[in-house]
């Protein structure tokens, strides 16, 4: 499903790493209504509405969404692979000038996690704890599939 939606190694690592922190429960993945990037419509850290653009004009055209135990809408996709062309069509620019490396994907999964990109700040200033454990996380999903995506 990921190999088929892109050429980009690290894009396809980084929308592995983004299904496997949203959607592993224990040893499985779980997921409501196909959404495995867990892509909501709740507001920005800016406090904007999300604006998916055009992309989400796309995928959304069923408009429909869940809401989450704390309250927030998250997105119906048709298909599991909407949802990973969701990810793809999203970040594909972006993601070009990013290396493979547990901590560059790790920044930027964090500052592309809604439909703004976040600030650099806020990254940069989070606690060395809880960088390292972002990056744990991040190092230890891409060891699960080492080699696959290449």
């Amino acid at each position: 499903m990921i190999i088929s939606s892109t050429d980009n190694t690290t894009l396809r690592y980084a929308i592995f790493v983004k299904i496997h922190l949203s959607c592993l429960d224990n040893e499985s993945y779980k997921t409501y209504e196909n959404n495995y990037g867990g892509i909501s419509l709740d507001v920005t850290a800016k406090g904007n509405p999300m604006n998916w653009g055009e992309v989400g004009k796309k995928y959304f055209k069923n408009e429909k969404f869940y809401c989450s135990s704390d309250k927030i809408p998250y997105v119906f996709f048709n298909s599991p692979q909407d949802s990973v062309n969701f990810l793809v069509e999203i970040w594909e620019e972006k993601i070009k000038s990013i290396k493979f490396d547990p901590e560059e994907i790790s920044r930027f999964l964090f500052l592309n996690q809604t439909s703004e990109t976040g600030d650099l700040n806020i990254y940069n200033n989070l606690s060395l704890t809880d960088k390292s454990n972002l990056q744990e996380k991040v190092k230890a999903a891409i060891d699960k599939v080492s080699g696959t995506f290449k």
